[in-house]
């Protein structure tokens, strides 16, 4: 289930591109319990999949969830794959941009669900150049 509401319903409404009707059940799933991690991370996901104009609140109810113990496990592997993309996307997103404080919030958020040392590096580096306002050489890496 998605919080107590059906998984299928949201994957029908997105199917179907009907984000705001997705997004709806995602909240009111949220509102059943404001303390159910997964229940953000799922409002997350889907405000990243609605658009870009809901960017900044998937980052919010992302990060929600994992402040709340959302945390990495073999069981939820495909869902840190998918806060992964998420980020990734985002973050070429505002580099291409030269968004300096969205591209530092996604690149250290992504940060926190990486398990591989080198990806965690290439963060760092990342996070460094995007603070010195490096822009050109960071999409010239993307």
């Amino acid at each position: 289930t998605f919080g107590s509401l059906p998984t299928y319903a949201v994957e029908i409404y997105l199917g179907e591109n009907k984000a705001s009707e997705a997004i709806y059940v995602a909240k009111e799933a949220v509102e059943l319990d404001q303390n159910v991690a997964r229940a953000h991370y799922h409002l997350g996901l889907i405000y990243a999949l609605a658009g870009k104009e809901y960017w900044v609140k998937a980052e919010e109810e992302l990060a929600k969830s994992l402040d709340m113990g959302f945390f990495w496990s073999p069981i939820r592997a495909h869902d840190f794959d998918n806060m992964k993309v998420i980020y990734k996307k985002m973050l070429s997103q505002y580099i291409v941009e030269e968004n300096r404080e969205r591209a530092l919030a996604i690149a250290k958020s992504y940060r926190q669900v990486v398990n591989e040392e080198q990806l965690k590096d290439e963060l760092d580096v990342i996070i460094d150049l995007v603070s010195k306002d490096l822009w050109k050489i960071l999409k010239n890496s993307l």
